[in-house]
């Protein structure tokens, strides 16, 4: 059985204030369908394959889930695709190029772009003058 969760473009380009409630929600979410899972099939394998970093960040929200439920997760294997990035090397200005290459139908694309593109700028000047985590 698959269980998925995705990472919607506005949850991973915008400020994390836009979408963070609903990302918290639908972490809980997969997090009572994987531990169903694992009542009624102990023996199954949970691999979870996370495609960027986006796919990281969700990961890492559902394990919170289950900590916060004083649980654990026992995971039989890993799959990392393209994340996590190392900090500082994903830049702001990657945004319109990820949106770009969505495969979105034009009307989506642009009002897509319109919504983000002010925001990466907006995070790619403040990035000049704020120094970068280590």
């Amino acid at each position: 059985r698959t269980c998925s969760l995705d990472m919607p473009i506005d949850a991973t380009f915008l400020p994390e204030s836009h979408s963070k409630s609903d990302i918290i929600a639908r972490s809980h979410a997969l997090a009572s369908a994987i531990k169903e899972e694992r009542s009624l099939r102990p023996s199954s394998l949970l691999v979870p394959h996370c495609f960027s970093n986006g796919g990281v960040f969700l990961l890492l929200q559902t394990l919170h889930a289950f900590r916060q439920r004083n649980d654990s997760l026992e995971l039989d294997g890993m799959i990392y695709d393209s994340s996590p990035s190392p900090i500082g090397s994903v830049r702001p200005l990657a945004a319109p190029v990820v949106i770009s290459h969505a495969g979105l139908p034009l009307p989506s694309l642009f009002s897509t772009l319109a919504v983000h593109v002010p925001h990466a700028l907006s995070a790619e000047l403040k990035g000049l003058f704020s120094p970068h985590p280590r």
